[in-house]
C-alpha cells in the first residue's frame, strides 16, 4: 500500500486499486501502538520455533523519516501472543494478538475501498432505466425535471436515492479486467445512471440481477462489482415515480 495525495492506494503487479482508509489506519495504528508483552529471546539463532525463518508475513512500513520491516511469525502455544522481529534487532518478541490482527487476515480484496462511489456535491442526474430517461436538475435547494415542470419532485425521494447510491458496498470483486461484459448484462446496461457531481460527471451501470444482488460498474473503470439489488428499487421507472408516490417492484 502506499499514500499518494491522503488516499492509500494497493498495488499488486501493474494494478493499482483504491485501498479503504479506514482499515489502512486502524492497521498503521495498531502496529505504531504495538506493546511489547515479552521479550522471549535476546538472539534467538533458531527462528523455526516462532514461525520467523519463514514468516507468515513481512510487513515494510516507511514514514518520511525512517523506515521499518515487522516479520509476523506463529501464534504462542499458550495463545497469549503472536512472535514478530522488528528490522535487524536480534530479539524475538511477543505482542499481543490483537496489534498484528489486521495483517495476519488481510487479502488484497479485504484492504481494498468497497465504497463504489464518493459523492460530494450532486447537482443533477441522467436516468436510463429500460427505455425510459429522466433528468433531473437541482435549482437551489429544490429539484426538477428537466423539460416538465408539471412534475413537483420530492427532495426526499431524491435524497433517498443519492444515499443509497453513496451507501452501495461493494459485496464481491468479480473481475478487475474482463474482456467480456455480456456474461453480467453491462455491455447493454439494464439501468445507468449519469451523476453530476462537483463539476463531474460519474456514470454508475447495472447488469444482471441474481440472488439478491446485481453486477455494478463504473462506466469508465474496468471492475465489474456485485453488489446489493436493493437499490434498483430506489431507482424511479417514470418522472412520476420521483414525486414520492411509490412504484411497483423493479
Amino acid at each position: 500500500c502506499r499514500k499518494e495525495e491522503e488516499k492509500w492506494f494497493i498495488f499488486e503487479d501493474t494494478r493499482r486499486f483504491k485501498a479503504d482508509d479506514r482499515i489502512i489506519y486502524r492497521m498503521t495504528k495498531d502496529i505504531s501502538q504495538m506493546k511489547i508483552e515479552k521479550v522471549i529471546s535476546e538472539n534467538a539463532n533458531d527462528l523455526s520455533g516462532f514461525g520467523l525463518d519463514k514468516p507468515e508475513v513481512e510487513v515494510n512500513a516507511k514514514t518520511p523519516k525512517k523506515k521499518y520491516r515487522v516479520l509476523i511469525g506463529t501464534e504462542s502455544p499458550t495463545g497469549s501472543g503472536v512472535y514478530i522481529r522488528v528490522d535487524n534487532d536480534s530479539r524475538v518478541i511477543l505482542v499481543n494478538r490483537d496489534s498484528v490482527e489486521g495483517f495476519l487476515i488481510k487479502s488484497v480484496s479485504d484492504l481494498r475501498d468497497r465504497r463504489i462511489i464518493s459523492l460530494r456535491n450532486v447537482s443533477a442526474l441522467e436516468i436510463e432505466k429500460g427505455n425510459i430517461r429522466i433528468s433531473i436538475i437541482k435549482r437551489g435547494n429544490n429539484w426538477e425535471v428537466e423539460g416538465d415542470k408539471s412534475i413537483r419532485v420530492s427532495g426526499s425521494r431524491v435524497q433517498d436515492l443519492l444515499e443509497g447510491i453513496e451507501g452501495l458496498e461493494i459485496e464481491k470483486f468479480v473481475d478487475d479486467n474482463p474482456s467480456d461484459l455480456s456474461p453480467y448484462g453491462l455491455d447493454k446496461p439494464e439501468t445507468r445512471i449519469v451523476i453530476s457531481d462537483a463539476d463531474k460527471k460519474k456514470t454508475l451501470l447495472f447488469g444482471k440481477r441474481e440472488n439478491g444482488k446485481v453486477y455494478a460498474k463504473i462506466a469508465d473503470e474496468k471492475s465489474v462489482y456485485l453488489v446489493g439489488d436493493e437499490i434498483i428499487s430506489k431507482i424511479p421507472s417514470s418522472k412520476e415515480g420521483l414525486s414520492g408516490a411509490k412504484e411497483g417492484p423493479s
